[in-house]
């Protein structure tokens, strides 16, 4: 049998309220997916829980008031499942590996994010506002300078933000190109 270190989902998309994981391939199973969604159903807070066994997929909604993202990681590891945050090799616990400082950044971006997320009505965040804002600076620089700074040209921030906003936006369309973003108004 495996052990919940070996059962791996990780987080394709979460805001309050709705979490996306994917499921290994070895989890993919119909009956341990219908394993996984009545456990996770039990959790109080959780409003529906759907699974897709041919993509791997699973769709948490839940009541952000009732339920934190830190209860649905151990909801997840009381299912013998361990949530991974892409980019790190082993979900929440890894961020002990941070610095303080760099716990403290993430923490405040994300805090950040969401309160930007919810100002706007979920139609904007910081994945696009970021590449906007560089892109504004590009424009900015043209029509002010004529496309002559020394510190940083348009065309760098003009780059820049697409860099950023392909980086921070495709890996969710091409993980589940279904799935609607933040500002969508599809649940799923």
């Amino acid at each position: 049998m495996q052990g919940s270190g070996d059962r791996k989902a990780t987080i394709v998309h979460a805001i309050p309220g709705r979490v996306r994981v994917r499921l290994d391939r070895s989890l993919r199973s119909p009956v341990f997916m219908r394993t996984l969604v009545d456990a996770l159903s039990q959790v109080e807070g959780v409003r529906r829980v759907q699974a897709n066994p041919s993509t791997g997929s699973l769709l948490l909604l839940y009541d952000p008031q009732l339920l934190s993202l830190e209860q649905l990681y151990q909801a997840a590891r009381a299912a013998d499942v361990t949530l991974v945050i892409p980019g790190t090799p082993a979900g929440p616990d890894s961020a002990g590996e941070l610095t303080p400082l760099a716990q403290r950044i993430n923490s405040a971006i994300g805090r950040l994010d969401q309160t930007v997320f919810g100002f706007t009505g979920g139609k904007l965040d910081l994945r696009t506002l970021f590449p906007l804002g560089l892109a504004t600076a590009a424009l900015r620089q043209i029509a002010t300078s004529g496309g002559n700074l020394a510190a940083a040209p348009w065309y760098v921030l003009l780059w820049y933000s697409f860099e950023s906003f392909t980086k921070f936006n495709s890996r969710r369309a091409a993980v589940n190109p279904e799935m609607p973003g933040p500002g969508s108004a599809a649940e799923g």
